[in-house]
């Protein structure tokens, strides 16, 4: 079974279901045209391994991932009697990338936005890549969406992809638990 599975928007379809059980008994010549939708499609290399194996990974290796000059900032948190946490801040012209860490884990996606080249993310994906290369790689011939929610298998991470005139234009990354 593959790893990647296309979700069906609910809005288009409750708006179907709707259009059904409120068509006119008449013929009329008007023809229903769902509504542009987005698409959520569940795949851990583009959601969260859209870094690499953020993991293992140490702060160099992750700073490899940007082709332009980067700055970290490291904040430290610490609650009551709990092993210290942090939270590490990629900056570069454009972008924003914050890793949470704990060290008897490893690094996780906290949140960031894309918005510039510099950063190759995995599968080589990097803003101003054209769609049909990128619709590719999600194994698609063609999609009418300019947006797409990539989620991991347990819906922790999401990225989201943001197409302009046919090119990646900016990179949302979401952690979506506390």
């Amino acid at each position: 079974m593959p790893r990647k599975y296309v979700l069906v928007t609910v809005a288009a379809l409750t708006m179907l279901m709707q259009y059904c059980q409120n068509k006119p008994k008449e013929q009329t010549t008007q023809r229903y045209e769902p509504a542009p939708a987005d698409t959520t499609i569940v795949y851990n290399e583009l959601s969260s391994k859209v870094l690499g194996r953020l993991l293992a990974a140490d702060t160099n290796r992750i700073k490899k991932r940007f082709t332009v000059p980067v700055k970290i900032s490291v904040e430290e948190k610490k609650e009551n009697g709990t092993e210290p946490y942090y939270f590490y801040t990629f900056n570069s012209p454009g972008n924003k990338i914050t890793l949470f860490y704990k060290p008897s884990e490893g690094f996780y996606i906290e949140n960031g936005l894309i918005t510039k080249a510099g950063i190759t993310l995995n599968k080589d994906v990097v803003i101003g890549m054209d769609k049909p290369a990128f619709l590719q790689l999600l194994e698609l011939k063609v999609s009418k969406f300019n947006l797409f929610y990539i989620v991991n298998d347990d819906s922790t991470v999401q990225c989201s992809y943001y197409f302009k005139n046919n090119l990646l234009s900016s990179v949302k990354l979401t952690q979506t638990i506390e």
